[in-house]
C-alpha cells in the first residue's frame, strides 16, 4: 500500500478504510477523505471488469441526508425542480439544488419513502455536503429537521453481475427496478438498498450502519467475480456513461438545459414555475442556451483533459472541456465540454488545443458507451 505524504491531519476515513489497507490500495485525499484511486491490478482493469462482471466501490464520503417534518413535500418543491407526486413510493429521482439564478449549487438522488411517513432521504455530492445542508437550512423553517447520517456507510455495487451476487446475501434484490429502493436485513441490521449507481452499469448502492459495513463488503468480495475498484475507474466508468460531475462538468456556472439536464425537470413543475430558479430555466427552454455539453472524440491518441480549450475551424475558441481522458471500452481518447450553440450548429467537427497542438476532432451525443439499466420484468 502506498498512502501520499503530507496527508492532513483531519481527513475523514471513512469505515472501509481498513478494507482498503489490507487490500494494498495506492490512497489519495479526495473530498476531505482518505480514498482509493487504485488497487494492484490498476484502473485500466478495473474498469473492465466492472463493464464485464462486477466491481464493489466504497462511496461513504458521499452525503446521506435525512429530512423530517409534517409537508415535507410540498416545502421541498419549492426548492427542488421535481414533482413528489409523481413519484411512487419507493422511487429514487435524480435532480439538482439550484440557486434562485437557476444555477447548480448541486446534483443529488432524492428517495421517496416506502410509506406515507412524513420524511426524504438524498444522496449528496461530499464537496457540497455544508453547502447543501446551509440551503436546505435556509430554504426550510424550523419545524424541519434536516440530518447528517454520519454513522453510515455507502457501499455500491456495479456490473452485469452485480444483481445475483448481491442476492445472495441480501435476497430480494434481483427483482427490484432501476431508480427504486427497499428495506433489507443484513446481519440482523435494516440496510437501504437501492438499484442505482453512476457507472451506466446495472448495480446497486447499499447505505449501511458503518459498524457492519467490513462485514458485508468482505461476504460480496469472497465473490471471485468482484474486485474493489478505486476513484480511478469510477471516473472513465462514468465519463464513458456521460454522466456529469459535479465541480467538473456543472456547477454555479451551469443550468441544468446547458447540461443536457433538461429530462430531470419536472413538466408539471416546468408549468407552475413556482421553485428556485425556475424563471432561468424556462427562459433557457423557450429561447435556448448560449452553451451545450457534448461528448468529443479527438481524431488521435492523444487525450484533452479539464481545461483544454476547443476551435472551430478558423481557430476561435468556442468551447472548453470539462472532462477527459483515455475510454477502456472505446480504446480511445474521449473528452466532455461545453460549445456555444451557434457553433456547434454550424458544425460538427471541432479542433482541440493539446500542447499547443490543434487536434482535430467529431463532437457526439453522450452516452458513449450505452446504458445497461436494469428496467424491470
Amino acid at each position: 500500500m502506498s498512502e501520499a505524504v503530507g496527508y492532513k491531519e483531519n481527513l475523514k476515513k471513512t469505515p472501509l478504510y481498513k478494507l482498503h489497507k489490507e487490500n494494498n490500495a495506492k490512497l489519495v485525499e479526495f473530498s476531505g477523505h482518505i480514498l482509493p484511486i487504485q488497487y494492484e491490478t490498476g484502473i485500466l482493469n478495473e474498469h473492465n471488469h466492472t463493464r464485464d462482471s462486477a466491481g464493489l466501490f466504497d462511496v461513504s464520503h458521499m452525503g446521506q441526508i435525512k429530512i423530517s417534518g409534517g409537508l415535507i413535500f410540498e416545502a421541498l418543491e419549492k426548492i427542488l425542480p421535481l414533482s413528489f407526486s409523481e413519484m411512487k413510493h419507493g422511487q429514487i429521482k435524480y435532480t439538482q439544488l439550484l440557486n434562485k439564478d437557476g444555477r447548480i449549487i448541486d446534483d443529488l438522488m432524492v428517495y421517496k419513502p416506502l410509506n406515507d411517513s412524513n420524511h426524504v432521504r438524498m444522496v449528496v455530492n461530499a464537496d457540497c455536503i455544508q453547502k447543501d445542508l446551509n440551503h436546505l437550512s435556509s430554504n426550510l423553517n424550523n419545524n424541519f429537521r434536516v440530518e447528517l447520517l454520519n454513522d453510515r456507510a455507502l457501499i455500491a455495487l456495479q456490473g452485469p453481475l452485480a444483481a445475483n451476487i448481491l442476492n445472495q446475501y441480501i435476497p430480494g434484490v434481483v427483482d427490484m427496478p432501476f431508480m427504486t429502493f427497499n428495506i433489507s436485513i443484513f446481519d440482523g441490521e435494516k440496510v437501504l438498498v437501492s438499484r442505482c449507481g453512476y457507472t451506466g452499469e446495472d448495480g446497486y448502492e447499499i447505505s449501511i450502519p458503518g459498524r457492519i459495513s467490513y462485514s458485508l463488503a468482505n461476504k460480496i468480495l469472497s465473490n471471485k467475480e468482484v474486485k474493489l475498484i478505486g476513484l480511478g475507474a469510477r471516473d472513465s466508468l462514468r465519463m464513458e456513461a456521460g454522466l456529469c460531475l459535479y465541480g467538473h462538468d456543472i456547477d454555479l456556472n451551469t443550468t441544468p438545459i446547458e447540461a443536457g439536464l433538461g429530462w430531470t425537470l419536472s413538466k408539471k413543475r416546468l408549468k407552475q414555475g413556482n421553485f428556485l430558479g425556475s424563471k432561468t430555466i424556462k427562459k433557457q427552454i423557450n429561447k435556448g442556451p448560449g452553451k451545450i455539453l457534448v461528448g468529443i472524440k479527438p481524431l488521435a491518441k492523444i487525450p484533452a483533459r479539464e481545461g483544454t480549450t476547443i476551435h472551430d475551424s478558423d481557430g476561435k475558441e468556442i468551447g472548453i472541456v470539462t472532462s477527459g481522458g483515455y475510454s477502456p471500452s472505446l480504446k480511445v481518447p474521449i473528452s466532455i465540454g461545453y460549445i456555444k450553440v451557434e457553433k456547434l450548429n454550424e458544425s460538427q467537427k471541432v479542433f482541440l488545443k493539446v500542447r499547443e497542438k490543434m487536434i482535430p476532432s467529431t463532437c457526439t451525443n453522450l452516452p458513449f458507451v450505452s446504458h445497461k439499466y436494469f428496467k424491470g420484468n
